[in-house]
């Protein structure tokens, strides 16, 4: 398969393959929405798996209350590739993740504390990202970036997604 990616002198498209022709350049661009929509919507499923199996080995009570929120990181992926475009992925990823393990009494108080619930888990992945570009913003490279990424990009994030939830 080939995979386009945008040049940054030009914002042009550019094949991984040499000699691809400027038409399969074209028809890669008119359907690059379709391939993000599929691969948000590919995320979001494997987003609610992996709640699904922390949930089930992990858990405390309430049932959806985890040690391990082993989806974290497929909420990174997906802020850092569609930035604001994945929020409505991710909040209904963890929506649906969260329903049948948050149900209360009542109907609506139920839905709105699954939906703060899904909001928080939405956002973690959110400022994860934004302080993984304001601190780090090569990348984890060497040891010395290690205690800032623990720091910023893994216990500050998911704190304040506790704090919320």
């Amino acid at each position: 398969m080939l995979i386009p990616f945008p040049l940054r002198e030009t914002g042009r498209l550019q094949c991984a393959v040499p000699g691809a022709s400027c038409g399969l350049h074209r028809s890669l661009a008119r359907t690059g929405m379709k391939a993000e929509q599929a691969w948000l919507l590919s995320a979001a499923l494997l987003y609610v798996l992996l709640a699904w199996a922390g949930m089930a080995t992990l858990s405390l009570q309430p049932e959806n209350l985890t040690l391990l929120w082993l989806p974290s990181g497929i909420g990174v992926l997906m802020w850092q590739r569609a930035g604001l475009r994945a929020l409505p992925w991710l909040f209904g990823a963890s929506f649906a993740a969260n329903f049948s393990g948050m149900m209360l009494d009542s109907l609506p108080r139920s839905l709105l504390h699954v939906a703060v619930s899904a909001l928080a888990d939405s956002m973690m992945p959110w400022l994860a990202v934004a302080m993984l570009r304001k601190h780090l913003p090569d990348g984890q490279q060497t040891v010395k970036g290690l205690f800032p990424f623990v720091l910023y990009v893994c216990l500050l994030p998911t704190a304040l997604s506790a704090l919320v939830i």
